[in-house]
């Protein structure tokens, strides 16, 4: 009697697969924030913004899809403690585009289009952010997933959204009616700002202290370390996109709030910023190197948060020097995005980037 065939696992994508989203949007996004941008950079923009937004739809698709054919891979993503962090990429991956249309999507699709789509991906990426920030470390404390030494800058993922949301949900703020309106979407963002921060600072101090040993560390553990530096990039920005907001309803009084907060941040940010950068490159020139993986997309959406924050404390400082920061470090990031993109797209290709998966029986 001949013997059954083996069933082969399939090869899924996991929620990380948001992150090149996220990469590619902020390109756009921090692209349109730079005080020394020159003028053929805008339809780059938004040819990054379209192209962001295709491949959200193409993960979004596909998520359906392999989630509706196997019921199993939900539990199956949900009970790695290591995976069910990414679930943050995915509200992330929803602002960031969601931010894009705002930024620099009018000049292709219309500024209420623009403005439509914003508002919409903004909303939900809003919610979900919200619940993954609550629900992701609820879930692994349940089963004693939280370990000091095992402490992971992944662990900031999930806790990360609303802060993005308090960067880029300002942006709705011109486009509503002056007085209470505005001054509710700002409340909003403050207790976004908040709940990041507050839920962030849980996971902070035991991957702070990893971070001290990351000069002897593994090379794998190296790419999640740059999710901290978008903590603290994310943080500026959305500090002054809020006052920014209030500036313009309350008045000149707030225009202190940003440079105060973002100036000794954004230096924080820059000093781990070339810690990590200088251990990566040590890292890859080690003979066992640093291999490809997904988590690399870790080296471009923190990146690009901390131009975001560059850009901003340029405008609220009059500072040249912050200008040129952040033009300098567009400029690497967009060397790294595409180190990265092709990459993926090689990797895509080989299917080395797609790990098969058994899915949980439902």
């Amino acid at each position: 009697m001949p013997e059954a065939p083996q069933r082969v696992a399939p090869r899924l994508l996991g929620p990380n697969w948001f992150t090149p989203v996220m990469g590619t949007g902020i390109l756009a996004t921090a692209a349109s924030t730079l005080p020394l941008r020159p003028s053929w950079l805008s339809p780059v923009a938004t040819g990054l913004w379209v192209l962001a937004a295709a491949v959200l739809l193409a993960v979004v698709t596909v998520t359906v899809r392999q989630h509706l054919k196997w019921p199993g891979v939900l539990p199956h993503f949900l009970a790695d403690d290591v995976l069910v962090h990414s679930y943050g990429a995915v509200p992330m991956a929803l602002l960031t585009v969601g931010g894009g249309a705002v930024a620099v999507g009018a000049p292709l699709v219309g500024t209420a289009v623009a403005v439509t789509v914003g508002a919409v991906l903004m909303s939900v990426g809003t919610v979900v952010g919200v619940v993954t920030a609550i629900g992701v470390p609820r879930l692994v404390r349940s089963r004693d997933g939280y370990e000091v030494e095992d402490a992971d800058a992944t662990w900031l993922l999930p806790v990360v959204p609303p802060l993005v949301s308090a960067a880029v949900v300002p942006m709705l703020s011109p486009y509503l009616p002056a007085g209470w309106p505005r001054l509710l979407l700002l409340g909003v963002c403050v207790v976004l700002l908040l709940v990041g921060v507050v839920a962030a600072s849980a996971m902070l101090v035991p991957v702070a202290l990893r971070l001290r040993r990351l000069g002897r560390a593994p090379a794998e553990d190296l790419p999640p370390a740059w999710v901290l530096i978008g903590l603290l990039g994310q943080a500026v920005t959305a500090v002054h996109t809020i006052g920014d907001g209030a500036v313009t309803e309350l008045g000149d009084g707030w225009a202190w709030l940003g440079p105060a907060f973002g100036l000794p941040v954004i230096g924080v940010a820059l000093l781990v910023l070339l810690a990590l950068a200088f251990w990566t490159v040590r890292a890859r020139l080690r003979p066992e190197g640093l291999p490809f993986a997904m988590t690399w997309w870790s080296f471009v959406f923190p990146t690009g948060t901390v131009v975001t924050g560059l850009s901003a404390l340029s405008v609220s400082t009059g500072l040249l020097l912050t200008a040129e920061l952040a033009s300098g470090l567009y400029a690497a990031l967009v060397v790294v995005w595409l180190l990265v993109a092709v990459l993926t797209v090689r990797g895509l290709l080989d299917r080395s980037v797609l790990p098969r998966v058994e899915p949980t029986s439902s």
